[in-house]
């Protein structure tokens, strides 16, 4: 199979996620067109898995496809932006037209979860690799950063952790049999966007991140930014099955929301609250800030 048959056999899978509401031109041009509504701001992210680093080398393409549109898309959530298109760059061995196309599933389905379009995209030969570039709007002036957080508010976090990093800890010992082996599977593959609660993040949440390094890593993100400290309680956490507590503290790749609010978040879980001193504190005990490191894994 020659380059652009890929090319053409890939938009023919993506169908209608190749063009849509706000797709001007679409693929098959030098660029891609896209409107923008009026008073809003575009928010932009991207993200590089490769195999054998960020996922496994005997992961199914399809799931791939779909994990690495998560990975993106959830940092879009973050901002509390409206998601709009993605961008792809496949970075593929000669040999790998098929895992290609078997990825592009993925890419479609996960499109069609979020309600984005794929307008474009890029391929190159090289060691196995996918490369999704996230883009979405925000009313001007209104995206959430890390930097709002106030003493007093509340932590907040979308969903359960942990069963990423304990699924990719286990793997070597893991079977279809094994207790909450498809739990975990999912929440390694099939990781939510989070972009249904963007309603609640837009209109509590005071700072948001979402989680791709670990809680107390990324907590601390936001308490560098807001100059404050955190106190956690672990009973509050939401494990997910067949995880521990230090893979829902350190391991990341949740890709769920962590938010601090005045208020109650509808869907998400109160785990702590923001304190004026510095430091993470859970159960009372400081913890150090680790979790997972792109050079160090």
């Amino acid at each position: 199979m020659k380059e652009f048959d890929l090319i053409d056999q890939i938009v023919s899978i993506l169908g209608e996620q190749a063009f849509g509401e706000w797709v001007r031109v679409g693929p098959g041009d030098d660029c891609s067109v896209i409107a923008v509504s009026p008073d809003c701001e575009v928010v932009s992210s991207i993200d590089s898995l490769y195999s054998g680093v960020h996922f496994p080398e005997s992961a199914p393409p399809e799931l791939v496809g779909y994990r690495s549109m998560m990975v993106s898309l959830s940092d879009i959530a973050a901002m509390g932006a409206q998601a709009t298109y993605v961008l792809i760059n496949l970075c593929l061995p000669s040999e790998s037209f098929t895992w290609a196309l078997e990825c592009a599933k993925g890419i479609k389905r996960a499109a069609e979860d979020s309600g984005v379009f794929v307008c474009g995209g890029n391929i190159a030969r090289g060691p196995l690799g996918i490369t999704v570039s996230a883009h979405g709007e925000v009313p001007e002036g209104r995206s959430i950063l890390r930097s709002g957080a106030c003493a007093g508010d509340s932590i907040f976090v979308s969903g359960c952790l942990g069963g990423a990093a304990s699924f990719i800890r286990q793997i070597s010992s893991l079977t279809y049999e094994s207790p909450h082996y498809e739990s975990l599977r999912k929440a390694f593959y099939e990781p939510s966007s989070c972009l249904g609660l963007l309603s609640e993040v837009r209109g509590k949440a005071t700072s948001c991140i979402d989680i791709s390094d670990g809680l107390i890593q990324d907590l601390g993100h936001i308490l560098d930014s807001s100059g404050v400290g955190g106190r956690l309680s672990s009973p509050l956490i939401p494990v997910n099955e067949g995880a521990n507590l230090n893979d829902a503290l350190f391991g990341g790749y949740d890709y769920q929301l962590l938010c601090t609010s005045p208020t109650q978040m509808e869907g998400f879980y109160r785990i702590g609250e923001i304190t004026q001193e510095s430091g993470i504190l859970v159960d009372e005990r400081e913890l150090s800030r680790r979790g997972y490191d792109h050079f160090l894994a």
